[in-house]
């Protein structure tokens, strides 16, 4: 313990294996007696590296029971690094529940839980405070984590999110071009997967120039790795450049195409152009069901369709709440009380809240398209899309403990993998275990605008408690921004699930 202390003590301390049941009892004698929260923080850190090194299944679960209290007893950005920390635990503990691919099931705990933190981490409100540098390698970890549910287009996001933060990260330059060629081969369109391979083979070049050390953060072996899969792009697809992307047109009007700008812009169209930017070559929603047996019939085109129809109508909703201006005719002679509560009120928040709505309403139906497609046979009323996956009795009401069905628990198929793991990002009553820290409060919000009552208020009112008549103790507040912000994120969620 002598030599421990001493070694912890001296600058560029080390985290070795053997030193886990000396950092966890050090952490808990600190957190005993709290005050030096970089040195709690620092404990913590070197506690999971040490366990991670000795593959201690025991003291790495533990270290993630104490998360939120080590947060509790530190400032905000050291906080968000603990929760960084605690997604690196679960990572490892991943490593352990998944020796071989073949035994790579559909639903793993530590990987919900790896998101969970990682998420947990860039939405604390420490994040902002990070260093550049340490905010784009906690986004690439995130990217990995989506990807090795399916979710590619989400997982491209975070490496762009990355590479904002630091443009020469070799680990996102070359993981964004693996994402884009593994999400390009698997499109049925052929000019789709070409143009996503090329992006994809340029990104991959990029990584390899950036070579080793460069970030801090790339290593030999992974430059090794995107130079393999580089050197495999460039025997199918030539290094062309975007122009033939940019002679498109956005349309005939001033408006028509000012809303494909935006759509372009916020990544909203039917279309695998799309994830590769504001090209306008990617302004149609061109996604439809591939080819399928004509035994189906029509039901599942005549359905996607609808899918599709029903998601249009959300996006343009947005776009006109979101470019609204004030006095619309419809608003015009409607008299409401001046409560001095910052509310606000318009056509325009209206189609705000309505592509809010339209698009959480898209999550059961796309329930019901799997439940049918399956054949699973859950009754009518009991489909739901975070409940769909597992079996149930023949009322429809899960088992308990929870089972994944047998037609996915051990699916190849990445797409409909990336499908569940965006189910497990909606909140449930049955199911507590979430993704994301915030899938309770989009939850709420949802039931509120559907059932109850939602209170948008001004983005620069304080929202805070009151008390006695100035208290609306049945609204849920929030701001236009964060309104909007929701609204985006759940379109966003529905376009990839529709993919």
């Amino acid at each position: 313990m002598d030599d421990f202390a001493s070694r912890f003590s001296q600058q560029g301390y080390e985290p070795h294996a053997d030193d886990r049941s000396h950092l966890l009892k050090t952490l808990n004698e600190q957190l005993g007696s709290p005050g030096d929260a970089p040195r709690l923080r620092r404990l913590y850190d070197s506690l999971i590296d040490a366990a991670g090194d000795a593959a201690d299944e025991g003291i790495l679960r533990h270290a993630t029971q104490l998360a939120d209290l080590v947060v509790s007893h530190v400032e905000p950005e050291n906080g968000c690094l603990v929760y960084y920390s605690c997604s690196n635990a679960w990572a490892e503990l991943r490593k352990l529940e998944v020796q071989d691919w073949a035994d790579d099931t559909l639903e793993h705990p530590a990987l919900l839980k790896q998101l969970y933190f990682l998420r947990a981490s860039v939405q604390h409100s420490g994040f902002k405070e990070l260093a550049p540098m340490i905010r784009s390698r906690i986004h690439c970890n995130l990217g990995n984590a989506l990807r090795a549910c399916g979710r590619w287009i989400e997982a491209l996001g975070e490496w762009r999110n990355a590479l904002n933060d630091n443009p020469i990260l070799g680990m996102a330059l070359g993981n964004l071009g693996i994402g884009l060629a593994q999400y390009g081969s698997a499109l049925y369109d052929p000019n789709h997967t070409y143009w996503l391979l090329v992006h994809a083979r340029r990104k991959l070049a990029s990584a390899i120039e950036g070579g080793v050390g460069r970030d801090g953060a790339t290593y030999p072996e992974a430059i090794e790795f995107f130079k393999r899969h580089h050197d495999r792009l460039a025997e199918s697809v030539d290094d062309d450049g975007d122009a033939e992307l940019l002679e498109h047109s956005l349309g005939s009007s001033k408006e028509e195409r000012r809303y494909r700008r935006w759509c372009l812009e916020e990544e909203l169209f039917l279309n695998p152009m799309n994830d590769l930017g504001a090209f306008p070559a990617a302004a149609q929603d061109e996604l439809r069901l591939p080819g399928h047996d004509a035994k189906a019939g029509i039901t599942y085109l005549g359905f996607y369709n609808q899918l599709k129809q029903e998601y249009g109508f959300a996006r343009h909703c947005l776009y006109l709440g979101d470019h609204a201006k004030p006095g619309h005719v419809a608003d015009r002679g409607m008299s409401l009380a001046f409560n001095c509560d910052y509310a606000l009120y318009g056509m325009g928040l209206e189609q705000i809240k309505t592509a809010y709505r339209s698009a959480y309403s898209l999550l059961d139906k796309l329930a019901y398209f799997i439940n049918a497609y399956w054949k699973l046979g859950i009754p009518e009323k009991a489909v739901g899309f975070r409940t769909v996956w597992f079996k149930s009795d023949k009322n429809g009401r899960l088992l308990q403990p929870r089972v994944v069905r047998d037609e996915f628990i051990s699916t190849r198929n990445l797409p409909l993998r990336a499908l569940y793991w965006v189910s497990q990002d909606i909140y449930s009553k049955e199911l507590k275990d979430v993704a994301r820290p915030d899938a309770q409060a989009l939850d709420e919000l949802r039931n509120h605008l559907e059932h109850k009552y939602a209170k948008i208020v001004d983005s620069c009112h304080w929202i805070g408690e009151h008390s006695g008549v100035w208290s609306d103790h049945l609204a849920f507040v929030l701001d236009r921004d964060d309104l909007y912000a929701k609204s985006l994120l759940m379109l966003g969620s529905v376009r990839n699930q529709l993919f």
